[in-house]
């Protein structure tokens, strides 16, 4: 990568910008949860969409398809724990403007104040690829 803790810095910023991406994602399903009985949505029809042959097609939502098909995740609560980077990103975000990154780590907080459905979602995506705990309802 270059210099010695390049390669560190490197994987920060990578964290910051999935940091951003898990946000965006858990937002706008949050959306879509609050209309699911006025439209008739199907919630796993959409993660289904949304993960294959969607312009956001990947991984996260990938993740967040097959979670949405496990047994706990009606047990999620919808607060995001505090996780071992959350510290580094907001040291991350005070190097440069990066309002993204600074509006994730805060909804992060808002959600163990007042759990969403967006803390679920962002919850189910960390524990799908990394194995990370939730809080229960």
């Amino acid at each position: 990568m270059g210099k010695t803790g390049s390669g560190h810095f490197v994987k920060m910023v990578h964290n910051g910008i999935e940091y951003g991406m898990m946000s965006a994602i858990g937002e706008g399903l949050n959306t879509i949860k609050e209309y699911e009985k006025k439209f008739g949505i199907n919630m796993k029809e959409v993660t289904k969409v949304y993960s294959h042959g969607s312009i956001i097609e990947g991984k996260l939502m990938k993740w967040v398809d097959q979670g949405l098909k496990r047994p706990y995740f009606k047990k999620i609560k919808g607060s995001v724990p505090k996780g071992e980077t959350e510290e580094e990103m907001k040291k991350l975000s005070k190097l440069l403007e990066m309002p993204v990154l600074k509006q994730a780590v805060k909804e992060r907080e808002i959600t163990r104040k007042k759990p969403s459905y967006a803390g679920k979602i962002i919850s189910v995506i960390r524990n799908e690829f990394g194995g990370h705990t939730f809080e229960k309802s």
